[in-house]
């Protein structure tokens, strides 16, 4: 995971403004940067399939109730299956453009992480994390 732990904010963070500015004058990567926004705009700017389906029932709102959301790995609020599988019904509401909002619970420490010891007995570690304001 290096420095940053995949964590988009964290690399913003530590990346070299040099590093920055050579990437901002760089046409090669702008016109992939271009590509990809214009792909991302296509995407977003598109029907969902909710809204062509329900089109009467866009002031509806799902509740989606969970103790942890599986997200993304750099944010540590989950520890295995339910969080994973609340993170892939959002995603899928996400997808079909459902009006949807996950309420759960944000951990101050987020969840543990694990690995086992040469013995084969799981050990265990707290990330300790800030969040940004």
């Amino acid at each position: 995971m290096g420095k940053v732990g995949h964590n988009p904010v964290k690399f913003l963070l530590h990346v070299e403004g040099d590093k920055l500015k050579r990437a901002a004058e760089d046409p090669d990567y702008l016109a992939i940067y271009d590509l990809m926004m214009e792909f991302f705009d296509q995407y977003m700017r598109q029907e969902s399939w909710f809204q062509r389906n329900f089109k009467d029932q866009s002031n509806q709102l799902v509740a989606y109730f969970s103790a942890e959301f599986g997200v993304h790995e750099s944010n540590p609020v989950y520890s295995g299956g339910l969080g994973l599988l609340a993170g892939d019904h959002s995603k899928s509401a996400s997808d079909l453009g459902i009006p949807f909002v996950g309420v759960g619970i944000l951990y101050k420490q987020g969840y543990f992480c694990q690995k086992l010891n040469r013995d084969g007995w799981q050990e265990a570690t707290t990330p300790s994390w800030i969040l940004m304001r």
